[in-house]
């Protein structure tokens, strides 16, 4: 069973898609647009495997330009479909931390991750981490406003084109970063197999907990909440607690996945206080006021109250 099927994909042409849930349940939403840029890309891993993937960038009337990866769509240039999902990733972090100074970026090669974090006027740096430059080149000509800290060469991002493990492996001093972003390609492929569970496994993970600093947050996105992905959002989220026993599950609707999305947070301290805002956080977070779609303290908060499907999905 294939989780996504194109109907049709040649440039200038119009592109819808369908996604199957389960055996019982097709999902089937339609964007409807001239594909505009298609074509392979390849890079190469630590290891000297080479990766490939499919990058289509289609425009559509009213939403602006989407990007998809292997068919998946990603994010795109029209702020009400991504901000939710770059918007937890990146503000419920920074603002749990007391005093996020030094950011990791895996994946986000969009550049919307990026632009987010620099928001935060305390940041003295953040390094992105991307296997793919074609992403970044992309992303720059066909959705700028995902794109914008690539364009406006901001002195505290720094660009790395290579593969995160073999990043996190033998070039990351240990407790260097205070926050950790993963935002990387699902685990699974279309056809529900973990096949990049490398990224998401224990042993990814305590590279990550060595980059942390001691009062260190990583975040991660995990998937939807419906259809196959429930037994394998339980496996990752196994394996997420294995090295971070204080985590915590934010669920939010991204309309640009059509659905509920799951994302962990995890702090290196087994003792933080999540949720807790002292007059600092509060300081902080109001000077994003203007700045974000949707992000506000009741966003925030809202994001930490798990509801009974999550419980349910994530329960042993």
């Amino acid at each position: 069973m294939k989780k996504y099927i194109r109907l049709k994909e040649e440039i200038g042409k119009k592109k819808e898609m369908r996604e199957y849930l389960d055996d019982d349940l097709e999902f089937c939403f339609c964007m409807r647009g001239e594909i505009i840029e298609s074509g392979m890309s390849s890079a190469t891993l630590a290891d000297g495997t080479e990766i490939r993937q499919h990058i289509e960038f289609l425009k559509t009337k009213n939403y602006g330009t989407v990007l998809f990866l292997d068919n998946m769509a990603q994010t795109c240039d029209f702020s009400e479909l991504e901000a939710p999902y770059h918007e937890t990733m990146v503000h419920i972090p920074l603002i749990e931390h007391n005093d996020p100074r030094s950011i990791l970026i895996l994946g986000g090669g969009d550049g919307a991750i990026a632009r987010e974090v620099l928001k935060h006027e305390k940041i003295d740096q953040c390094v992105m981490v991307e296997l793919d430059r074609n992403i970044v080149d992309l992303s720059k000509k066909y959705i700028p406003n995902c794109a914008r800290p690539f364009l406006e060469d901001d002195p505290r991002l720094h660009i790395l084109y290579q593969d995160c493990i073999g990043y996190l492996k033998d070039n990351v001093i240990p407790e260097t970063f205070d926050v950790v972003i993963m935002d990387l390609v699902d685990a699974y492929d279309n056809d529900y197999k973990l096949s990049r569970g490398a990224l998401y496994g224990e042993e990814f993970y305590q590279s990550i907990d060595r980059a942390l600093k001691p009062e260190g947050i990583v975040i991660t996105h995990i998937d939807g909440l419906f259809g196959f992905v429930r037994n394998i959002n339980r496996s990752l989220y196994g394996e997420f607690l294995k090295v971070f026993p204080n985590t915590k599950t934010l669920s939010m609707y991204v309309p640009i996945f059509f659905m509920e999305w799951l994302f962990c947070v995890g702090a290196k301290d087994k003792s933080f206080i999540w949720n807790g805002f002292d007059p600092e956080q509060i300081q902080r977070l109001e000077k994003l006021s203007g700045q974000t779609t949707f992000y506000d303290l009741n966003f925030h908060k809202a994001a930490f109250s798990e509801n009974f499907l999550v419980r349910d999905i994530l329960a042993s």
